[in-house]
């Protein structure tokens, strides 16, 4: 029995020495197959074996052939339908129809890259658990995406709309409440539809949106309290003058409806923004020192007129004014506010304690500004304003040979300067307070005279010829381009307190 079981010993030993030579050989074989990829260093366009992209076997080709299997998986693909449920509704719509495209060169790439990276036995390893199966790189046309989703629910954004006060046409304060807006998740569906592309899933899948909510609730816009109109002012306006008037309109436009929170300073530049033509603003008269000048945005200073003397009527705080350089004929001297981007402003601060609603319209010739609030005080507000000084113009003589002897001529008409102040007058409950406005300089106009000869001029004193008797004595020469103003004429009519200039040389600023 000893020498039988010595016998099957050995042929159990050489059985097994018979498996692991003939395992040692499959090996060596396959690490031959193998070797260009197992050395970093050996450039190769050969895919490895076991490498599958979306279920398509590219083992061993060449880059070029893999290339070409690949644009014609790519066909394939783009005829796929995808299934989207919306709202219990299912819709079909093809890959290609959303953009999809299969960036063929950089799938073979990145299979390569990834093979050069993965040693023997990992790569083994991957055969074995069948997880050769690379991605495929892949897009999806946002637009076309976007086309394609509006025929299932469109519009595919709408805006949240906050909550806010208005006037209804009785002239009453409405909230306007809040809406939720919405949006179809497009980027989730398209990282979600690739996804399912990359692993073979059923194409099958929700449209989902998302709920925006609004910044202002319903309730907090409630809250402020706004319930009247608390102060309003119009002025009047030339709507002939169609540049003027355009640039009135845009501005007004800006401004309306401007909530203006407790404590919150009001910048009418920053409001309005720059005058510019890609706005709409359009040439009209401006002021440029004390003479009229056409430019860009003329008849804003209108609007901040109208929405000075509002303010002043709401009693809130003036925080920075300034007057034009010469009187306008739309507001009471002392009364208007001059602006320009960049320099002049008009700022004011709400000094109460509940927010403030500001309504603005244009109606043929007229400009309003309305402001909404809270007037429990009962408050009564009246404006005054009055010539301090009256500064008469100077008179320039200009010397043109070219008149007529004795002639003159008028090439400017003067116009008086002023010095204004201004008051407010609050009642409230039978007390009366009165309160100092920014005070206004307005620069006199000179008025400009052309005549033949410098004696025409009065206070010329004719140059003496020398005596003969006396030659190193100097003539006397004393001339002057001056002269007292000659008193009122129609032209420059007398100024009362808070009464626009009638004939204002800036009556379009």
């Amino acid at each position: 029995m000893a020498p039988r079981k010595k016998n099957k010993y050995k042929l159990i030993r050489f059985g097994l020495l018979l498996l692991l030579f003939l395992a040692l050989g499959v090996i060596a074989t396959a690490m031959a197959n193998d070797n260009c990829f197992s050395n970093p260093n050996t450039a190769t366009d050969i895919l490895p074996p076991g490498t599958t992209v979306l279920g398509v076997d590219l083992s061993k080709l060449s880059k070029q052939a893999a290339m070409t299997k690949l644009l014609h998986l790519e066909q394939q693909l783009q005829k796929q339908k995808v299934k989207i449920a919306y709202q219990g509704t299912d819709h079909e719509v093809t890959l290609g129809a959303l953009g999809l495209s299969l960036n063929a060169s950089k799938t073979i790439d990145q299979v390569l890259e990834n093979a050069n990276q993965m040693g023997i036995i990992k790569r083994w390893q991957a055969r074995l658990h069948l997880i050769g199966q690379q991605p495929a790189v892949i897009n999806l046309d946002r637009n076309k995406v976007k086309s394609a989703l509006q025929t299932i629910v469109n519009p595919l954004y709408i805006p949240a709309m906050n909550a806010g006060p208005t006037v209804n046409s009785q002239g009453q304060v409405m909230v306007q409440p809040a809406k939720d807006g919405f949006r179809v998740e497009i980027d989730q569906f398209t990282k979600q539809l690739l996804e399912m592309i990359n692993s073979n899933n059923d194409l099958s899948l929700e449209l989902t949106t998302a709920k925006i909510k609004p910044e202002l609730s319903t309730e907090e816009v409630t809250k402020w309290n706004i319930k009247e109109m608390i102060a309003q002012y119009t002025t009047r306006f030339n709507s002939a003058l169609t540049g003027r008037t355009q640039n009135i309109k845009i501005a007004a436009d800006v401004l309306d409806g401007l909530v203006v929170a407790p404590g919150e300073i009001i910048s009418f530049n920053d409001v309005v923004g720059p005058r510019e033509v890609d706005k709409g603003y359009q040439n009209a008269g401006i002021i440029v020192g004390n003479t009229l000048t056409e430019g860009i945005g003329g008849g804003i200073c209108q609007v901040a007129t109208t929405l000075y003397n509002a303010v002043l009527l709401a009693d809130l705080d003036i925080v920075q004014r300034g007057n034009h350089n010469i009187p306008i004929s739309y507001a009471p001297i002392g009364l208007d506010a001059a602006v320009s981007y960049g320099s002049l402003d008009l700022k004011f601060k709400n000094n109460t304690g509940s927010h403030m609603l500001i309504k603005t319209s244009v109606e043929g010739n007229y400009i309003t500004v309305r402001i909404y609030g809270n007037n429990e005080k009962g408050k009564n507000i009246q404006l005054k304003s009055w010539v301090t000084e009256t500064i008469e113009p100077k008179v320039v003589y200009k010397v043109d040979p070219s008149l007529e002897p004795e002639q003159s001529k008028e090439l400017q008409k003067g116009a008086s300067g002023y010095r204004a102040q201004a008051q407010r007058i609050v009642t409230v409950n039978g007390k009366v307070e009165q309160e100092a406005l920014p005070s206004s300089y307005y620069l006199p106009v000179e008025q400009i005279i052309a005549v033949q000869s410098e004696t025409q001029i009065p206070g010329h004193e004719p140059v003496e010829e020398p005596q003969e008797e006396e030659p190193d004595e100097e003539p006397e020469n004393e001339t002057t381009g001056d002269s007292a103003d000659p008193g009122p004429t129609p032209d420059r009519p007398e100024i009362k307190p808070g009464i626009p200039l009638p004939n204002s040389p800036a009556e379009n600023i």
